[in-house]
């Protein structure tokens, strides 16, 4: 038996003249290659550990690194002719592998890289506003966003209308700041605009009652003393 190893291919063939096979369950032999340390092998099928005869036979191996790669769709791939690359597509893609060898014989492979749409928060209406006040964010890619902030102040109320509008209550505790909306992954966008929290305001109902007015000399005239229903008295 004998080896060739090609240079430039590193095809490696195995002649073999004769092999008898060994007699007894134990004495078994296995035909392959193995790497130096003998910790990686490749062996002839049905030549591995066994008893087997051969005469006159050769087997070649071919090393894998001959396989070539093409990647499609190809645009938005650092280089689509290599096993492992990179790909930064601007929208959601499936892409597919194909891996051919030397006498070109293929298999393919698929894989699909999603991406999220980056969030851009472009304006507030109104521009300012009070806790418990509702008002619109707009922008884009708000479709998928399940968090909104006013500073570090997380809005307890808000729905999105579509991937352009979020209507949104100012929460309690808000203040003036960038205005923050996340996404499950964890992606989020900030506003370049600042948002202002104005003080709330109150209604306040009074009623005024008039006893009288002064007259002099540590006297009042009561309202209703004409009708009799109070003594002109200090």
């Amino acid at each position: 038996m004998h080896c060739i190893l090609y240079e430039g291919s590193n095809e490696i063939e195995i002649h073999t003249t004769n092999i008898v096979s060994p007699t007894g369950s134990a004495n078994v032999t296995t035909q392959g290659i193995e790497n130096l340390t003998g910790t990686n092998g490749v062996s002839i099928p049905g030549r591995n550990a066994t008893n087997f005869s051969a005469s006159n036979d050769a087997y070649r191996f071919t090393p894998y690194s001959l396989l070539t790669y093409q990647w499609t769709p190809s645009a938005n791939i650092s280089n689509d002719t290599l096993a492992v690359t990179t790909a930064v597509p601007q929208a959601s893609t499936n892409f597919t592998v194909v891996a051919t060898d030397a006498n070109g014989c293929s298999v393919s492979a698929q894989t699909s890289v999603t991406v999220i749409p980056e969030i851009i928060i472009t304006g507030f209406i109104p521009a300012s506003g009070a806790p418990g006040q509702t008002i619109q964010l707009q922008g884009s890619g708000f479709s998928n966003v399940v968090g909104v902030k006013f500073g570090n102040t997380s809005a307890t109320a808000f729905a999105v209308v579509n991937d352009n509008i979020i209507n949104v209550v100012i929460p309690a505790g808000a203040t003036s700041g960038p205005v923050s909306a996340t996404t499950p992954q964890g992606c989020e966008g900030i506003s370049s605009a600042t948002f202002t929290v104005t003080a709330g305001t109150a209604a306040l109902n009074l009623k005024v009652f008039l006893q009288g007015y002064y007259i002099g000399g540590n006297s009042m005239l009561p309202v209703l003393y004409d009708n009799g229903m109070s003594s002109n008295s200090p």
